[in-house]
């Protein structure tokens, strides 16, 4: 998801116990959205909804997440015969007790109520989803935890002029020439959140297929553009797709999935961009090389590897908005990477909220979503961080520690902790990452650095002392840090392993240095820093 600033968009917290004893595995989901295209549309549409479920533990129950405030269940059936539904779940008595590893099925009918609920909008000719975090229980019963990944299949009966997307491939459409019912189908586990359904009697289509070069196979690319967007801006965009795959599957492993679409949507729509799985919504006109890339990116980091739990939100975000920005540099060259990675940087220092980027109690309490996607936390600290990671690494064991990373078969279509990914890196680059990660995602903050050096006669050399020393309340901030010495002819950099606080090196030099520059080139990109010639 990609934040435009000044709009504020959040959700109350919740704390929701997962049903732990079942493993979704498939949803099916029929939609009859056929009177919500009518003048004076409303927003209750009624639907069908047949959940496959494995027990994971012997159960006669389940629980699904349904927002009693959204959604009024009707009734079930199948293995269901009864259901409570209060407090945005719904609790099924089932015909029998499932034994552990059983596989069965219930079946839900219900009806969204005329409610606007963040998560169901519709306009004049026009209905989407938006469901991150927690918006899918607002539309479908569900599991809806980023962790419980299921197949979708999602069938929309519409008017036979409106254009309708969701995710996946379109296996199927069937109209009686008044209505038309597509059936769309992923094949690909996916997270509750990134389930979508897009459509407008305002849409034009256009399809082009893009050849994933590692596998050889052709994707078909979809744009659902409406009248007032700019044709310029799309054409321009659909030359601009194919080439930003082309860079991320070099970065990070082939395209996983077997379509990419994008679809605008109005004006109620809170964000610049969503990374729905192979359907991205877009606001407006919202053609901009950053914004598609950061969405585009997220099929790898999300959609694919998608968090564990909400606390582990900054793996999405940090990398979608890193990508920006090596996307930046391969168009553009290192200059304006280190711009972008910089004004990113600039952000959270402005605004920073003073606590860490990891927040264990999000895996059962789900903060506001102004807390949730801070831009300054989630977004750019974040993005920042794999900015120094590269530093810390060096650009080849960096890049190749993510794509393995983002090619691991035991991730693929899975999730991850930010444990687990610490303890990827420190395994994949061959280093002992843990100290880098305590101190930046575990940790508030920042380092204040306070420098001193000298330029001194020794002998027949000159000398260098510097010290360098962090004044924040908070613990040392250890880090590889990098000087730049001039001489009056040349200058050179020198890297040296900043160990402690109060730390003092001595460096010695045949010409005399006239001028001493700590960390040149904003590599330690999270600090504040002010160096002084003289103790």
């Amino acid at each position: 998801m990609k934040k435009i600033s000044l709009i504020f968009f959040f959700i109350v917290s919740s704390l929701f116990a997962q049903d732990k004893n079942i493993d979704v595995l498939n949803y099916n989901l029929n939609f009859d959205f056929s009177n919500n295209f009518k003048p004076n549309a409303n927003y209750i549409f009624t639907a069908n909804e047949i959940v496959r479920i494995k027990a994971v533990n012997d159960v006669n129950s389940v629980v699904l997440n349904a927002n009693n405030t959204s959604l009024k269940i009707e009734s079930v059936s199948i293995s269901g015969v009864s259901f409570t539904h209060a407090k945005d779940e719904i609790t099924i008595s089932l015909d029998k007790t499932y034994l552990s590893g059983e596989e069965f099925e219930v079946g839900i009918s219900y009806s969204h109520k005329n409610f606007f609920d963040t998560a169901f909008y519709v306009g004049k000719g026009i209905l989407y989803t938006d469901s991150e975090p927690e918006g899918a229980r607002c539309w479908y019963p569900c599991k809806d935890f980023p962790d419980d990944k299921a197949l979708f299949e999602i069938k929309g009966k519409v008017p036979s002029n409106i254009l309708f997307g969701s995710n996946g491939l379109l296996i199927d459409s069937v109209s009686d020439g008044k209505f038309t019912t597509y059936t769309w189908k992923e094949d690909y586990p996916m997270a509750t959140y990134l389930a979508v359904v897009a459509a407008s009697e305002h849409y034009s289509m256009k399809v082009i297929e893009w050849r994933n070069p590692e596998t050889g196979k052709m994707i078909p690319i979809r744009f659902y553009f409406q009248k007032t967007d700019e044709r310029s801006k799309i054409d321009l965009m659909m030359i601009r797709v194919p080439e930003m795959l082309d860079f991320l599957t070099e970065k990070f492993g082939s395209y996983p999935f077997d379509k990419l679409a994008f679809a605008t949507v109005d004006n109620q729509f809170p964000w610049g961009g969503m990374e729905n799985q192979t359907l991205i919504t877009l606001c407006g006109n919202c053609y901009n090389d950053d914004l598609l890339l950061h969405e585009i990116a997220h099929h790898w980091f999300g959609d694919m590897i998608s968090p564990t739990r909400w606390s582990d939100i900054w793996l999405n975000e940090g990398f979608a908005t890193y990508c920006e920005t090596i996307w930046a540099e391969k168009m553009e060259g290192k200059t304006q990477y280190r711009r972008l990675n910089k004004i990113n940087a600039d952000s959270y220092l402005m605004t920073n909220p003073g606590r860490p980027i990891y927040n264990k109690a999000w895996d059962t309490l789900t903060p506001n979503n102004n807390v949730l996607f801070d831009v300054a936390m989630t977004y750019n600290k974040s993005g920042a961080i794999l900015y120094m990671l590269r530093y810390v690494l060096g650009d080849s064991i960096f890049f190749s520690s993510v794509k393995r990373y983002a090619t691991n078969p035991d991730l693929m279509y899975k999730n991850i902790n930010t444990n687990e990914f610490v303890r990827l890196m420190s395994e994949y680059s061959n280093r002992d990452l843990t100290w880098f990660f305590e101190q930046w995602l575990y940790r508030p903050n920042h380092p204040v650095y306070d420098n001193r050096y000298e330029i001194k006669k020794d002998g027949d050399e000159w000398k260098v002392i510097f010290n360098v020393k962090q004044t924040q309340r908070e613990e040392f901030f250890k880090m590889p840090i990098e000087i730049q010495i001039f001489f009056s002819k040349e200058n050179k950099i020198v890297r040296l392993e900043n160990d402690y606080n109060n730390q003092s090196f001595e460096l010695k030099f045949k010409d005399k240095p006239v001028q001493v520059v700590f960390d040149p080139n904003n590599e330690i990109i999270l600090k504040k820093a002010k160096t002084v010639q003289g103790f």
